[in-house]
């Protein structure tokens, strides 16, 4: 445990802690699911909607209650997010064995089914891999740099950052099946309405979003930590991290746009008015020839301060194989 731990970015002061709290969390990882998506492909959106809901209450509920009031620490932390993790999974069960279309009585498994399944699988976990391993290389540059402080306001700022983008995929995922039918029962209009009506409601949340993180960081961060060196490391690092600009979809044209300083878009004007102030740029690569002549000017900006690149990869390998997609699921 300890040198996985280590590697992952853990220093000494923080070791004991998240040894107890990773011993925990494996034990109880076997309650760990992720059928959502299959329950969502039933057409039951209200459920798959309450699998995520309600365990996350749950894990809330149960944060104040080991923590603060039982006072267990980090390790009541580790209980409540497997207690968590366990109410998901009971909700998974009961779903399949009341509520669900499909009958598995008498269903068999075999070694076709299975490798079909490692064979889909497997490009997702080569996508949560990579995020793992960013994982590792930023507590890794963290920690000889600043300590055990920085390697604590990554966290809580990272985890702030889940919750503030979970209303954008929320957003993505309920459009996504409206777009689909739409288009297909070709009501493009529908499609055009659905398409503006999400972006609009995406840019009142993000003003939303970015006013709150500026104006309440303080006490954001004060839910995970009272340490005043954390909570004021992880300020300037919210307040940076808040207006940061994603270009999405960042075509080829926009690439080479920014990769030689040009500013004669709207996008591009906004990316040069947040990198003179040292904010950031995310880019979500969409392009045909991201592994032809894009691919420089990916590199060259790969190089340069502020800017960061969504995880992306081939879309189509075998008809185009030289296109690259960010994968924003």
């Amino acid at each position: 445990r300890t040198p996985l731990l280590r590697l992952f970015g853990a220093t000494a002061e923080i070791l004991p802690y998240a040894r107890t709290y990773f011993t925990i969390l494996a034990a109880g990882n076997v309650f760990s699911t992720g059928f959502s998506s299959i329950i969502r492909a039933e057409g039951r959106m209200d459920y798959s909607l309450w699998i995520w809901l309600l365990p996350t209450g749950v894990n809330l509920l149960l944060d104040w209650l080991l923590i603060y009031r039982l006072h267990l620490g980090i390790a009541g932390a580790a209980w409540a997010t497997v207690i968590a993790q366990a109410a998901s999974f009971c909700m998974s069960v009961l779903f399949f064995t009341r509520f669900s279309c499909q009958q598995f009585r008498g269903v068999r498994a075999d070694r076709a089914t299975v490798g079909r399944i490692l064979t889909l699988g497997l490009p997702t976990l080569v996508q949560m891999g990579s995020l793992s391993v960013v994982l590792v290389v930023m507590n890794g540059l963290l920690a000889p740099r600043a300590g055990t402080v920085g390697v604590a306001a990554f966290g809580y700022v990272s985890r702030l950052a889940e919750f503030a983008l979970a209303p954008f995929s929320a957003l993505c995922l309920a459009a996504a099946p409206i777009i689909g039918s739409s288009y297909g029962a070709g009501l493009h209009s529908r499609v055009r309405q659905t398409v503006v009506r999400t972006v609009q409601l995406g840019l009142v949340y993000a003003v939303v979003a970015v006013a709150v993180c500026y104006a309440l960081s303080g006490a954001l961060l004060g839910i995970f930590t009272r340490d005043p060196a954390i909570v004021q490391f992880g300020i300037h690092c919210l307040r940076r991290l808040a207006p940061a600009l994603v270009v999405a979809p960042c075509t080829g044209a926009t690439l080479a746009r920014l990769a030689a300083g040009l500013s004669d878009t709207p996008v591009t004007l906004a990316a040069k008015s947040l990198l003179r102030v040292g904010s950031p740029v995310v880019l979500a690569v969409s392009t045909n020839d991201g592994l032809g002549a894009s691919g420089e000017n990916m590199a060259r900006l790969c190089q340069r301060k502020h800017y960061y690149f969504v995880p992306y990869g081939q879309d189509d390998p075998f008809t185009k194989p030289q296109s690259l997609k960010a994968d924003l699921a």
